[in-house]
């Protein structure tokens, strides 16, 4: 199975090599590398998002703290690492152990330099990274696993953040918060 050192994007044929869900994970990365930074002056817009998610009305946010992430609801969080473990297990007993492996190493180069924090001291840039990080993690073995088409993985897709549920809200957040310095608007990125 071919090893990628460097992408800016999912290499042609990835769909194809990852067998039944690839064309959903192409996808998901295809947004999460085609996303450019909207721009801080003009802001970002909120049309198209869902009402509710998980129950919660949708509620963008502009800024995403740590302490913020320490309030989303510990149920969500079990439930996604629940959804994880059970795509990682059924794949593994379908023997697609190696597709999961190739998925996510393709996700993670794709992804991290698109969330590398614009100043590697911000502990909140670094904090929504790995955050994000972990849930695209979760939902590439979710979509290679799953037949089903899913809100999270469209939001990532869209350029959102689904951050998780919030004191009675459904927060999301513009995915490239861990890029912007802190105060000014998004550093541009040299893959966009």
């Amino acid at each position: 199975m071919a090893r990628y050192y460097e992408l800016s994007a999912p290499p042609e044929g990835l769909a194809r090599d990852l067998g039944p869900g690839g064309d959903r994970v192409a996808a998901l990365l295809h947004g999460v590398s085609a996303h450019v930074p909207a721009d801080g002056a003009r802001g970002w817009a909120s049309e198209g998002l869902p009402k509710t998610l998980a129950g919660a009305p949708v509620r963008p946010t502009p800024h995403v703290p740590a302490a913020l992430l320490d309030r989303v609801a510990p149920s969500w969080l079990a439930a996604l690492e629940r959804r994880r473990h059970d795509a990682r297990r059924r794949l593994h007993a379908t023997g697609r152990a190696d597709r999961l492996e190739l998925a996510e190493h393709v996700a993670m180069l794709v992804a991290t330099p698109r969330l590398r924090p614009a100043d590697p001291e911000d502990d909140d840039a670094l904090a929504m990274s790995g955050a994000i990080l972990w849930l695209l993690g979760t939902l590439v073995a979710d979509a290679l696993a799953e037949d089903r088409a899913d809100a999270l993985a469209e939001l990532i897709a869209r350029g959102w953040w689904p951050v998780g549920p919030v004191d009675g809200a459904f927060l999301t957040a513009p995915l490239d918060l861990p890029r912007r310095p802190r105060g000014g608007p998004p550093e541009r990125s040299r893959h966009a």
